[in-house]
Order: C-alpha cells, then sequence, then structure tokens
C-alpha cells in the first residue's frame, strides 16, 4: 500500500514537472510584465540635462526596465540642470 502511493506521487511529480516545464521556460526566455525589473532614480541636486534623462531613459529601455519612480533629493548645493531644464520648458 505505500509503496503504491510513492508511485502515484512519484507519477504526479513528473507529471506536474513535465506540464509546468515548458511555460517556465517560456516565461524565462519572455518574462511577463510583472517580473521585468524596475529601478529608483535619483536626481541630487537636479545635476541632470535634458540629454543625460533621453541617454538614459533610452539605455533602460534597450536593457529591458520597464519602470523607474524618479526622485528629486536635495543635498544643500545649488540646483544645476533640472532646474534649467524646468524653468525652459515654463
Amino acid at each position: 500500500m505505500k509503496v503504491m502511493r510513492l508511485i502515484l506521487v512519484i507519477l504526479f511529480l513528473l507529471n506536474l514537472s513535465i506540464t509546468c516545464g515548458d511555460g517556465l521556460e517560456d516565461e524565462f526566455r519572455d518574462p511577463p510584465e510583472r517580473t521585468r525589473p524596475w529601478c529608483y532614480w535619483f536626481f541630487l541636486d537636479g545635476d541632470i540635462t535634458e540629454e543625460g534623462i533621453t541617454k538614459y531613459l533610452e539605455k533602460m529601455k534597450e536593457l529591458g526596465v520597464q519602470q523607474a519612480i524618479i526622485m528629486h533629493v536635495q543635498n544643500g548645493r545649488p540646483n544645476t540642470g533640472l532646474s534649467r531644464i524646468l524653468e525652459h520648458k515654463a
């Protein structure tokens, strides 16, 4: 009786691994949106340029980064690039 249960469990696990294996391989090659990488992106004292932003975004897209949490962090230095970009756009 114990041997029969063991055989059934092994067969069930083998069947499960075979049916799940194909989907896992496909998801590994082309990950779903919910599993794609994201990042934090800090502008320290606005030290960024419009060209820099564009290059970073293009590189993130090339690398597969799907999201970015962007923050402007003040460290006490005078604002440089970001404030000029925002003033120019206004």
